[in-house]
């Protein structure tokens, strides 16, 4: 150690070299799924989170058409029923509740595929005329949108 006053002191450190090489590994990261041009409905009424959803989906090959809440989120399913995939649904929105668009869009098709999310507890009564979908807590991340989607769409 040095020390020079107004200069700051400096400090040498000798290690002992290893006998063994040592690696860092990093573990191995996994792609995420990727869609094979499902069309995804996200109903939303933050534009932001509706548009990093809507990125996010294109880029790992997904279609999505987007609904600012959850009365247009109905009228927009309602014009396509059979071409949505799946539904991921924001459950308090304007107008109507996730759940209470859920429960509209089984009236259409009974057993539509839907995936809720939330910043906070949901306050709303699920519909008890099918299962309860799963539920992503916000924020998520990409990955976890990715994973839920690949596992609600290829379940039996």
């Amino acid at each position: 150690m040095h020390t020079k006053p107004g200069e700051g002191t400096t400090f040498e450190l000798y290690l002992p070299i290893a006998a063994e090489s040592v690696v860092a590994t990093m573990p191995t990261l996994r792609e995420p799924p990727r869609g094979q041009g499902e069309l995804i409905l996200v109903a939303d009424d933050e534009a932001a989170i509706l548009e990093i959803n809507r990125a996010t989906l294109g880029c790992y090959g997904y279609r999505t058409v987007c609904a600012r809440d959850g009365a247009e989120a109905v009228a927009l399913f309602c014009q396509q029923p059979d071409d949505i995939s799946l539904v991921i649904i924001d459950s308090q929105m304007p107008f109507m509740d996730g759940p209470a668009v859920l429960q509209a869009l089984r009236k259409v098709r009974p057993h539509v595929k839907c995936v809720l999310t939330s910043a906070s507890e949901i306050k709303s009564a699920f519909p008890t005329d099918g299962p309860l979908p799963p539920f992503l807590a916000k924020p998520f991340t990409s990955g976890q949108l990715l994973e839920v989607l690949d596992r609600e769409l290829h379940s039996s």
